[in-house]
């Protein structure tokens, strides 16, 4: 329902399609919405993310959450990290941080649960670092 352009798209377990941030209008923002492919509609989530985020990443964890991290807030990169849970459409702040602060990097799910995060920038610098979220 929102015109929007940097946010992440992902597929749920229950074939539903999470969208998440991204920036609308110049800025960067907060809002969610989910694509119903069985109904082709769009809905806006109630809750929002935690953090205003674009040019972040989000994951598929194997228990059904997605885990969002990193991002630009539209004035500065940030380290922040949050979960959504399907089962109640919530968003819930993660008190671990990401140790480098980074956006358009990749986050990837591993065989044991882990998430790998590699890469990225900071301001006008490259991030060669990669860090585990468990």
């Amino acid at each position: 329902t929102s015109v929007r352009s940097a946010h992440t798209a992902t597929l749920l377990n229950d074939g539903r399609v999470l969208i998440t941030g991204g920036v609308s209008g110049g800025l960067s923002v907060n809002s969610v919405e989910v694509y119903d492919p069985v109904s082709d509609s769009f809905t806006a989530l109630t809750g929002t993310l935690t953090s205003v985020r674009s040019e972040h990443t989000a994951t598929l964890l194997n228990d059904g959450r997605v885990l969002i991290t990193g991002g630009f807030n539209g004035a500065v990169f940030v380290d922040s990290a949050e979960v959504y849970d399907p089962a109640s459409d919530s968003f819930t702040a993660l008190t671990s941080t990401l140790t480098s602060i980074r956006s358009d990097h990749t986050a990837t799910l591993l065989d044991n649960s882990t998430v790998l995060i590699t890469g990225g920038v900071n301001g006008g610098a490259s991030v060669n670092t990669i860090e585990f979220f468990y």
